[in-house]
């Protein structure tokens, strides 16, 4: 086999000390392998799963609503909801309806994060941009968190409470 010569910058040891025949034996020749690092795969369990897909299809909802179609996204929300929040929900309506201006609200989930989980019960944020069409065409655009706590009911997850934050991301 034919050896190349190279300049002497080329052939210093790490130390910056001249390669000699000598010191090429003792340095081994580097052998660069490429390494596959596999990342395990994290898997929602079925609960957790369950928990994010109801908070994030109930925030649309329940998030989405006004006076022209008279709240009945509020009425869909039940089949999602215990009693408690139920009847919650129209004194809700009622507090809207009492401040007689024409308005509409859609809401767009983006993410849920689960805040804590136990077997029974569960915290949820929703982070969520919502826009408000006032009539007479005003919009204003603005992200919002809803905080919501569900419990288990049977092999359901039901909302028991939903609360809108005033501070946006």
């Amino acid at each position: 086999r034919k050896k190349t010569k190279f300049p002497a910058e080329v052939t210093k040891t790490p130390q910056n000390i001249p390669a000699t025949k000598e010191s090429e034996k003792k340095i081994p020749p580097l052998k660069v392998e490429p390494q596959i690092v596999e990342a395990p795969l994290v898997q929602e369990t079925q609960d957790v799963t369950v928990l994010k897909t109801t908070s994030i299809v109930f925030a649309s909802y329940y998030g989405t609503y006004g006076t022209p179609n008279n709240f009945t996204n509020f009425d869909a929300v039940k089949t999602l909801s215990t009693d408690t929040f139920i009847s919650s929900l129209s004194s809700e309506k009622a507090k809207i309806v009492a401040e007689n201006v024409s308005y509409q609200i859609s809401t767009q989930s983006l993410v849920a994060k689960i805040k804590s989980q136990d077997v029974a019960t569960a915290v949820v944020e929703v982070l969520t941009k919502r826009t408000k069409i006032m009539f007479g065409g005003i919009v204003t655009t603005f992200n919002q968190r809803l905080n919501l706590t569900l419990v288990k009911q049977g092999n359901d997850w039901r909302v028991d409470s939903a609360e809108w934050n005033s501070t946006t991301f």
